[in-house]
C-alpha cells in the first residue's frame, strides 16, 4: 500500500488530508457542543451543526489562506533563490537565456 501512495501527486495527498481535518473537526465540534449540552451546561444559541462548521471552518481557512500566499509568490522566491545561486559567469548571460537554463 505505501508503494501505491508513493505514487499519487502530492497534491492529491494533501488534498485528501486537507478533507480529513476538515471532516474531523466537523465531527468532533459537532460531538462536543452535543456533549455539553446533555451534561447539564448552559444552554447554546445555536444547534450542535453550527459549531461542527465552525471548526471545519478554522481548518480548511488557514490552510487556504496558506496555499494562496504560496501560489502567489513561490515562482518568484524559486526563481530569486537559483539566481542567487548560479556563478558570476551566468549573470551576463541575457534575461531569455538565463530562464533556459
Amino acid at each position: 500500500m505505501v508503494q501505491q501512495l508513493g505514487q499519487l501527486p502530492m497534491g492529491w495527498l494533501l488534498t485528501a488530508l486537507l478533507v480529513f481535518v476538515v471532516t474531523t473537526g466537523f465531527s468532533v465540534g459537532r460531538i462536543r457542543a452535543e456533549r455539553y449540552l446533555v451534561s447539564g451546561g448552559h444552554k447554546f444559541h445555536s444547534r450542535g451543526n453550527y459549531h461542527g462548521y465552525y471548526v471545519a471552518m478554522w481548518g480548511l481557512l488557514p490552510t487556504l489562506l496558506i496555499a494562496a500566499v504560496y501560489v502567489l509568490f513561490s515562482q518568484t522566491a524559486v526563481f530569486g533563490l537559483l539566481n542567487s545561486e548560479l556563478p558570476e559567469g551566468f549573470h551576463t548571460l541575457s534575461k531569455a537565456e538565463l530562464q533556459s537554463y
